[in-house]
C-alpha cells in the first residue's frame, strides 16, 4: 500500500473468500462480536482480500479488526469502508436511493437483486491489510464510479435519514486518518496504536 496516509511499503499477500450471500450485518453487531473475540489462529500481519458480499465484509471486517492494533474501532471504520464500496461503490447505489429503500424496506432486496445484475454480478471489493505494532493500515477499492468525497468529508452528518453517516463514523471514531484518492473508489485509513 504505497500510501500517503502512513508512508509505507506496497502489501504482497493474498487470499482469496468465496461469495455468499446472507443478510445485511451492521456495525454494532461486528463490534460486540469483536469486542467479545480473540483471534482463534494467531496474529493476521498483512493480506489482500478479494470479497463481493455483505457477508463477506462483515467476516472479514471482524477478522481484521481482531488483528489491529485497536479492535473496537477498528470494527466500526472497516465496516463501514467495506460495506460503503460493496453498496455505494460497486452496486452504484447513491445515498438517496438508499435513504428511500431504507424507509421502504426494500434495501436488501435491491443489493440481491443488483449482485445478480451482469453489470455488477462480477465487481469486487479489494481490501490491503497490514497490522504493525504501532499502526494499522486498511486500503479498500472498488469498482465503482467514484463519488464526490470532498462534499460528504466536508458535510454535517444528517441524523434525518437512516443512512448517510457511516464515512464519517470511519472518520472520527475508526481511524486517526483517512484518504480519498483518485474518483472516490479508493480509500486508504490508518489506526495508530493506543
Amino acid at each position: 500500500m504505497n500510501s500517503s496516509v502512513c508512508s509505507e511499503e506496497p502489501i504482497v499477500e493474498e487470499e482469496e473468500m468465496e461469495p455468499k450471500q446472507a443478510p445485511l450485518p451492521n456495525a454494532e453487531g461486528i463490534k460486540s462480536f469483536v469486542a467479545q473475540s480473540s483471534s482463534s489462529f494467531g496474529r493476521l500481519v498483512q493480506g489482500t482480500f478479494e470479497f463481493q458480499t455483505h457477508a463477506e465484509a462483515e467476516r472479514l471486517s471482524a477478522m481484521l479488526a481482531l488483528n489491529s492494533t485497536s479492535p473496537e474501532r477498528a470494527s466500526v471504520g472497516f465496516w463501514e469502508l467495506l460495506s460503503n464500496a460493496i453498496e455505494h461503490g460497486n452496486l452504484g447505489i447513491d445515498l438517496d436511493l438508499k435513504t428511500r429503500l431504507l424507509n421502504e424496506g426494500k434495501f436488501e432486496e435491491e443489493v440481491a437483486r443488483r449482485h445478480a445484475l451482469p453489470e455488477y454480478r462480477n465487481r469486487t471489493v479489494t481490501a490491503e491489510f497490514r497490522s504493525e505494532p504501532d499502526r494499522t493500515l486498511l486500503k479498500v477499492s472498488d469498482e465503482g464510479e467514484g463519488f464526490d468525497f470532498e462534499d460528504i468529508l466536508n458535510r454535517e452528518m444528517s441524523l434525518d435519514r437512516p443512512n448517510g453517516r457511516g464515512i464519517k463514523l470511519a472518520q472520527q471514531f475508526g481511524f486517526d486518518r483517512l484518504e480519498y484518492l483518485g474518483k472516490g473508489n479508493v480509500v486508504e485509513g490508518c489506526i495508530l496504536g493506543e
